[in-house]
């Protein structure tokens, strides 16, 4: 957050812009199946960055126009330099273990536990003795598992990263990739992420300039289903599952198999098939370009332009079959999938001129247009109670739920901003811009936003250690109106054991 939270209702995190990009620090849909939530930034590799640069004064904001009401950061990554190739190669790895141990009882005082607790809730000293489960003789029953031990593990991380950087006086040029391998502290839990980028910036002739941006990531993972489903939260399980079952099956003669037990006498999960058979898997691709052109008009006027095309999709997948883990009320077994997708394109240009009025007053100025179209789409669909556990399709199954979400908001922009420098000493900017957009109704649709600022600098600018002083106005506001708004407006009920939702209204005065 920056200066805190300005809405309820709308986004309140910052934007985050990479080379110009707008990229939404965080995700529109709500996690797929567990409290999994992928990070947006997994296609940023920490090593390309070259400066990153915070936005929270007035003026600035207001430049920003519907954008800037939560401030901004911007970041740029390293561009290649004038010299030979320089070879930049970073690795690191290490180790990471996690506590999970819980006081718990033994597999003897589990069993007297159980057998207090019949007694207590009705059952004879017969039926507690009749019951296989005290039975000394029977090896499925007799066993000593440390459940939490078996579903937890020390895990590693590897990062590695090559970047070379070089160029002549008319090409330079940034090539980098990286990758990280992490498995986490579940079993079969892990993270890779692999990504490349190529800057290229090259002067045609002394008029015109031209610059390439190219990025791809790659990132997959798996985990757990962590979130608030007790009964295959592999933790939750493994922790109050009793310690005298084995996770193994066995057979009518009482001999253990190699095959995975099913759910236990007792209602448990086998948390062993919790972490092994039940997947929750996340796939991400990114690719971002951008090509931006120079023409130096004159020494003191240029025309600058750029294309910027951003494209994201995310694949989310869950496999969860029936052996092994516990019925949740009408489904056995599940297949469920959600793709989702994210297009930006954006096209800026602007005239830049820059002068002086005598030796003692400076100016520069711009003016120029931003256009933008933004599209997100989702498509969710679940399939229950596949007739075998062999299926990890769609193909198989009752359909459940399917829903085909999409959202779109078109953006122009109109702007002018100044700078006059009176003696190196006073600085005095504005900026002015008039913005449209689509996610509002045609009567609100344009919105104009301005602001000034003013510093004066006591020391003079050359010293290191500088003394000013600063004032800013400005006018910036949010346009951050989902189409998944509406979500926030139901709330689930149980309606003659259906579920139903309600329509949440205000009353308004007009």
């Amino acid at each position: 957050m920056i200066k805190g939270i300005n809405t309820i209702n709308l986004k309140a995190s910052p934007v985050i812009y990479v080379d110009g990009i707008p990229i939404k620090y965080s995700r529109e849909l709500p996690a797929f199946l567990s409290v999994y939530e992928p990070t947006k930034f997994g296609f940023l590799n920490t090593n390309d960055i070259k400066s990153i640069n915070i936005i929270k004064d007035a003026n600035d904001l207001s430049a920003l126009g519907g954008r800037g009401s939560n401030g901004a950061i911007f970041l740029t990554t390293d561009r290649g330099e004038f010299g030979g190739t320089k070879i930049e190669f970073t690795a690191s790895t290490g180790f990471m273990r996690a506590n999970y141990n819980v006081n718990h009882m033994g597999a003897s005082e589990f069993k007297n536990y159980l057998g207090e607790y019949l007694r207590e809730n009705g059952a004879s000293n017969d039926e507690v003795a009749n019951n296989p489960i005290f039975n000394t003789s029977l090896a499925q029953y007799n066993n000593n598992t440390d459940w939490v031990g078996m579903v937890s593990k020390p895990a590693r991380y590897n990062d590695y990263h090559i970047k070379l950087k070089g160029g002549s006086g008319d090409a330079n040029y940034m090539f980098s990739v990286g990758h990280i391998g992490r498995t986490g502290t579940i079993e079969q839990s892990h993270f890779n992420r692999t990504s490349m980028r190529f800057n290229l910036d090259y002067k045609l002739s002394s008029k015109f300039e031209i610059s390439n941006n190219l990025s791809y990531s790659n990132t997959g993972s798996r985990y757990s289903e962590e979130g608030y489903n007790w009964g295959v939260h592999p933790l939750f399980v493994a922790a109050t599952k009793a310690p005298f079952m084995s996770s193994y099956s066995y057979n009518a003669e009482d001999q253990q198999t190699q095959l995975l037990a099913d759910v236990d006498i007792l209602g448990k999960s086998n948390p062993r098939a919790l972490v092994e058979n039940m997947k929750n898997t996340n796939e991400e691709n990114r690719v971002d370009g951008i090509i931006s052109a120079k023409w130096n008009i004159k020494s003191d006027l240029a025309l600058n332009t750029s294309l910027s095309v951003s494209y994201y999709n995310m694949r989310e997948s869950q496999y969860r079959p029936a052996l092994g883990i516990v019925m949740d009320k009408h489904r056995l077994r599940q297949n469920a999938n959600r793709n989702s997708s994210e297009f930006t394109f954006i096209w800026n240009s602007f005239l830049n001129k820059t002068g002086s009025w005598g030796k003692l007053i400076k100016y520069e100025g711009q003016l120029g247009a931003w256009v933008e179209t933004y599209e997100d789409k989702a498509l969710f669909a679940r399939k229950i109670n596949a007739g075998t556990d062999d299926y990890e399709t769609l193909k198989q199954g009752i359909v459940d739920s399917a829903s085909n979400i999409r959202f779109r908001s078109n953006l122009s922009r109109f702007y002018f901003t100044g700078n006059l420098d009176f003696f190196d000493r006073l600085l005095l900017s504005a900026n002015v811009n008039t913005e449209g957009s689509s996610n509002f109704g045609p009567k609100g649709r344009w919105g104009l936003y301005g602001g000034a600022s003013a510093l004066l600098d006591l020391i003079d600018r050359s010293r290191p250690n500088q003394v000013a002083l600063r004032a800013a106005v400005g006018r910036s506001g949010n346009f951050d109106v989902r189409g998944y708004y509406q979500d926030n407006l139901y709330f689930a009920v149980s309606y003659f054991d259906m579920a139903a939702f309600i329509w949440v209204t205000w009353p308004m005065k007009i």
